[in-house]
Formats: structure tokens, sequence, C-alpha cells
């Protein structure tokens, strides 16, 4: 199985970069790349130095789309606004997502609930470093996104539902699926 490609959005924040970090230390996971605000001072910094890692040769891009369009999976833990028009991008692409991102207001909730796909997944959102490590590890989350992948093909040959996202309960370690 070839490795899974993940695209970190946020990058350069701190819960990116745990993730661009443990992304780099999970078998059969790949850090595709990450994309930051075209206003951040990040722009152009290894992936791996910002994670306190040897540098990967990746940089911090200003081109959200792009790095969607190099991954598998994008992990965005970044504002309201921006998950909004990330989670736009990947569903066009039909590229896996898992979103962490906290405050969204109703209507961003309906906007992604719109561009929600079977290949997404929502971490409910609590702020702060205690729902920070209650969250999945990378490798929960690649078991995860590999059962995602598969439901993502069934989805495009009619074979599940289109209009269906994944949550994942920080609270219970089960996955759900939730029709919306």
């Amino acid at each position: 199985m070839a490795d899974i490609r993940v695209g970190i959005m946020g990058c350069g924040g701190r819960m990116g970069r745990m993730l661009v970090a443990e992304a780099q230390s999970v078998p059969g996971v790949t850090v595709a790349g990450g994309s930051e605000r075209p206003d951040s001072a990040l722009i152009g910094r290894d992936l791996g130095e910002l994670a306190g890692l040897s540098a990967l040769g990746l940089t911090a891009s200003a081109d959200a789309a792009e790095v969607i369009a190099a991954a598998d999976v994008a992990i965005d833990f970044t504002a309201p606004a921006a998950t909004v028009a990330h989670a736009r991008m990947a569903s066009q692409r039909s590229t896996a997502m898992v979103i962490g991102t906290t405050g969204l207001d109703a209507a961003q909730a309906k906007a992604l609930e719109t561009a929600a796909r079977p290949s997404f997944a929502t971490l409910p959102a609590k702020s702060g470093t205690k729902a920070a490590l209650k969250a999945p590890s990378a490798k929960r989350l690649r078991n995860i996104l590999g059962n995602l992948s598969a439901t993502k093909k069934a989805s495009e040959t009619g074979l599940a539902p289109r209009n269906a996202a994944t949550s994942i309960s920080r609270t219970k370690p089960k996955t759900r699926l939730t029709m919306v």
C-alpha cells in the first residue's frame, strides 16, 4: 500500500507543527505539504524546521489549493473562514479532509455540511491543550482515513451515499457515520 500523503493546513500554528511532526513519525504517512495564510512570515520556511525536526525539503506555501491537490487527505486546524474555503477546495478535488477548527458559526457549519463528502472527518471542537491531548493520534487517523478512502471509492461508484459526513468523537473512541 502506498503512503498516505497528508497536507497540513495551518502548518505554522501550534497544532500544525505538531501534526507535521506526528505525521513524519508514522510509518505509511508522508507529509505532502503545508499551507499558511498568504500574509504569514512563515511562507517559504521548511516544514520540518517549523516542527522542530530536520529539514524535509517542503516549504510552507501560501497556495492552499496546491497543498490540497498534492494530498490524499488535508488536515485543517485553521480559522473558520479558511476552513470553509479549504473544505470547498478539498470537495472539488475529492480529497479527504480532517477538520479540527474551532469557533465555527452556524453559517460556516452549514457550508461545511454542504461541502462534506464521505471522506470528510470533523473533530468536534473544544479548545485548549486538554482537547489536543484527546485528539486521535496520527496512527489512529491513518487507520480511519484508510477506511474513509474505501468509503470514498465506494461513493464514487455509487455504492455509498454521497451526502455523508464522518465525525470522530474525542470522548468515545469509535468513529460514527452521520448523515447530513
